[in-house]
């Protein structure tokens, strides 16, 4: 009768609350109407800067040059940022009470002209470990207490670096060479190469075995199974460049952006229909989901240069917030120029960006 009762115990504590586990924090997206003076001045005193209009506190802070993505620590007490044009330097590590910056982590390599191109990041939440990629040596490494190593990745050009969801498996999309390496998290052997379409980029583990691909040259989207060689299903949305993608464990559903279309779609993977697609500002970038799946993030880079996209923007890119139940804009603002990485704390209220061309890291406060 004992064993009984604790196991009802656990089934209740375990139950979802309005349709969202409790293993997902709710956010609760920060109004100006629930902004008291005392929470304000807190906030203020903090160091934050206050405007009228959402997110309505800011924080920002000097990165190295050509920030990429941005990624919380575990713990939410660190922002890491992988610095893709600092000859030398790999990635910044702030503080995030005080947003300074407390360590660059600089990795060795044998040619000193190619120590640069650190382009995407993530941490395996089993033991805190920093991975990341190097484009130009074609190399992953793995950061944990002042120590890293170095790994290749057997592709060309790497980019995005993926967990599954148990951290077993760790997948690297390869834009030259058109491949996903995967490898061992635990033993860092590889374990499957898969050949894709043109220019793969974002990467999102549907399960412990499937995974989406998000091609950047042939504007489709690609599912795999690790133990199949070729693509079991491919969506061709009718788009140009697709970069993003996320998978909703809740809904079933993929979000993914295309930085040519200027849009970003919401796809159910049961039905394999486009459920809806939404125009934001132009060349959206990265796509991130609040830990309740009730918020989508965009982070818009703006209009190239007339003279080469890798130059500064004539004007500022654009951030935006959707819902994700009726897939409409609820708050935009402009970021600074090329706003690019993104990333939400892990408990759903706090909001990094990276400004690419301004070598800046911001951070927003963004819920309850």
């Amino acid at each position: 009768m004992k064993l009984q009762y604790i196991l009802f115990l656990f089934l209740i504590i375990n139950l979802p609350i309005n349709g969202v586990s409790q293993n997902k924090t709710e956010t609760i997206i920060l109004e100006k109407s629930v902004i008291t003076q005392k929470f304000k001045n807190s906030m203020l005193e903090a160091g934050w800067t206050y405007k009228d209009s959402f997110p309505h506190f800011m924080k920002q802070a000097k990165s190295g040059r050509a920030p990429k993505s941005c990624s919380f620590s575990p713990d939410g007490q660190y922002i890491y940022v992988t610095l893709l044009n600092q000859l030398g330097n790999g990635v910044d590590v702030f503080n995030f009470h005080s947003m300074r910056k407390i360590q660059t982590i600089t990795p060795e390599c044998l040619i000193p002209e190619n120590n640069l191109g650190y382009s995407e990041g993530n941490f395996n939440l089993t033991d805190s470990s920093f991975w990341f990629t190097c484009m130009t040596t074609a190399e992953y490494f793995v950061y944990k207490n002042g120590e890293i190593e170095a790994y290749n990745t057997k592709g060309i050009w790497p980019k995005v670096i993926e967990f599954d969801l148990e951290y077993k498996k760790v997948a690297i999309s390869n834009w030259v060479s058109n491949t996903v390496s995967i490898f061992d998290v635990n033993t860092k052997n590889h374990l499957y190469t898969k050949k894709t379409g043109e220019k793969p980029r974002g990467i999102s583990w549907i399960d412990e075995e499937t995974f989406a691909v998000a091609h950047f040259g042939s504007g489709i989207i690609q599912i795999f199974r690790t133990d199949l060689e070729e693509a079991v299903f491919t969506i061709d949305y009718g788009g140009y460049a697709a970069r993003d993608i996320i998978y909703d464990d809740k809904n079933n559903v993929l979000y993914f952006s295309d930085m040519r279309n200027n849009k970003v779609y919401k796809y159910d993977l049961e039905k394999k229909i486009i459920l809806s697609s939404l125009i934001v500002d132009l060349k959206p970038n990265s796509i991130r989901l609040s830990p309740d799946r009730n918020f989508l993030f965009v982070s818009c880079r703006g209009p190239n240069n007339p003279d080469g996209y890798v130059l500064k923007s004539p004007r500022n890119g654009k951030l935006f917030l959707i819902s994700t139940t009726d897939f409409l804009i609820i708050h935009s603002w402009y970021g600074g120029n090329q706003p690019t990485g993104l990333d939400i704390s892990p408990d759903g209220k706090y909001l990094s960006t990276t400004d690419f061309q301004e070598s800046r890291l911001n951070l927003y406060r963004i819920g309850k």
